[in-house]
């Protein structure tokens, strides 16, 4: 009987206790993933070809993903989560990036692995988003 309530006991403060984890309704199907539906099937095939010829040109694996919400999840956080989740990059280098776009919400995150960091500074993912990214969407 004891040990009974034990394993309950147990049980309870694991599921209480333990942290939130955003549910990942996307699936990791390419390089690019596009749950939006807001990239056409041309563009698709162009931004994987040029995502493929990074990765086997520098072993950096870059993938794009388009969400239409992140159900209130901080887009910081899911595209982190998502990344980790997935296993962009390469382990031993960290060298994987994800683009993260919330149609809903109307944000952009390039979410860097540290191997990336010296390439793909702050301001470089600023300038991509706001050069780059964010005329797309318009």
């Amino acid at each position: 009987m004891i040990s009974l309530y034990f394993f309950r006991l147990l049980f309870y403060h694991l599921f209480l206790f333990l942290p939130r984890c955003p549910y990942f309704s996307a699936y990791l199907t390419g390089r690019v993933v596009d749950q939006a539906n807001v990239i056409s099937p041309a563009t698709k095939d162009q931004l994987t070809e040029i995502l493929t010829n990074i990765e086997n040109t520098t072993t950096d694996q870059i993938v794009i993903v388009t969400l239409p919400t992140l159900d209130g999840n901080s887009i910081e956080d899911y595209g982190y989560k998502l990344a980790r989740h997935w296993g962009i990059g390469q382990k031993d280098k960290d060298n994987g990036a994800i683009i993260i776009v919330d149609v809903n919400e109307r944000s952009i995150r390039i979410e860097v692995g540290y191997g990336l960091e010296a390439k793909l500074t702050d301001a470089v993912t600023s300038e991509i988003i706001r050069n780059q990214i964010a005329p797309c969407k318009r």
